[in-house]
C-alpha cells in the first residue's frame, strides 16, 4: 500500500498546483486552514496554527515557490468553526480551501463563512473511497485502520453542494474495499478526491443518517466510482 499512499500525496500536490493556476495574482485571496502548507498567492491565511509555527516548517507552499503574498499581519490565528470571521462580506476575490473541511468539527459553518466573505473559490477533500481504503495514512499504525484517523467526515457532493457524513466506527469496515477497487484507485487517483470550483456561494450540508445506513451510502458511492 505504500506506493498507493505515496502516489496519492503526489497527486494531491499536482491537483493543487493545477487548481492554483486559476487563482488571481492580484486582489484579495484567502487560504482557509492552510497553515501547514498555505497557498503562496494568498494575501490572507486563516488557521488554528500560528504564523511562527508556519515559519518553523521551512515555509512550504502549495505552489512550490518561496514567494508569498501574506505576512504575519495578514495571518489570522483562530478557530474557523467559531463565529463570524473578521472580514466584511465579499472581501475576497478568491477563497482557497484544500484538505481542511474533512478535519474540522463544523464544515457547514465554514462553507457559509467562505460564501459570505468570498466571491468565488475552490475546495478539495479526500473522497469517500480513499477514506475507507486500508493503510492509507502516514501514521506508524496505519495498517490498523482505514483512511485518515484525524478526519471527522466523509465528503461527497451532489452537483456543487458538498455533503458531510460523520465517520462512525461501522462506516470504516475494511472488508468492503476489495483489492479490485484498490487497483482502480491506484490507476485513477481522481477517484481519491472531491473538488469544487464555486462562484457566489459554496453549499454544505450534513447528512443526518442512522449509523446502519452509513454503510449503504458508502457502498453506493464506491460502486458509483468503479
Amino acid at each position: 500500500m505504500f506506493v498507493l499512499k505515496q502516489n496519492a500525496v503526489l497527486f494531491d500536490k499536482q491537483k493543487a498546483l493545477e487548481a492554483s493556476e486559476v487563482v488571481p495574482e492580484t486582489g484579495n485571496v484567502l487560504d482557509v486552514g492552510g497553515g501547514m502548507c498555505p497557498l503562496a498567492k494568498a494575501t490572507h491565511v486563516l488557521d488554528l496554527e500560528s504564523f511562527d509555527n508556519f515559519l518553523s516548517t521551512e515555509e512550504k507552499f502549495i505552489t512550490g515557490t518561496t514567494e508569498r503574498r501574506f505576512s504575519i499581519d495578514t495571518w489570522i490565528q483562530m478557530d474557523i468553526c467559531s463565529g463570524k470571521w473578521p472580514f466584511p462580506d465579499n472581501y475576497f476575490d478568491f477563497v482557497w480551501c484544500s484538505h481542511t473541511l474533512e478535519d474540522i468539527r463544523d464544515p457547514v459553518h465554514v462553507c457559509k463563512e467562505m460564501s459570505r466573505v468570498g466571491k468565488k473559490g475552490f475546495v478539495i477533500c479526500p473522497s469517500i473511497g480513499r477514506e475507507i481504503v486500508h493503510d492509507m495514512d502516514y501514521k506508524d499504525d496505519a495498517n490498523l485502520y482505514n483512511g485518515y484517523r484525524n478526519h471527522r467526515w466523509f465528503v461527497t457532493k451532489e452537483e456543487d453542494k458538498l455533503l458531510f457524513i460523520f465517520k462512525d466506527g461501522y462506516s470504516t469496515v475494511y472488508k468492503y474495499v476489495n483489492e479490485e477497487y484498490k487497483e482502480k484507485l491506484k490507476n485513477n487517483l481522481n477517484m481519491g478526491v472531491i473538488s469544487v470550483f464555486w462562484e457566489d456561494k459554496i453549499e454544505g450540508e450534513e447528512l443526518f443518517i442512522q449509523p446502519d445506513n452509513t454503510f449503504k451510502i458508502i457502498k453506493k458511492q464506491i460502486e458509483g466510482q468503479k
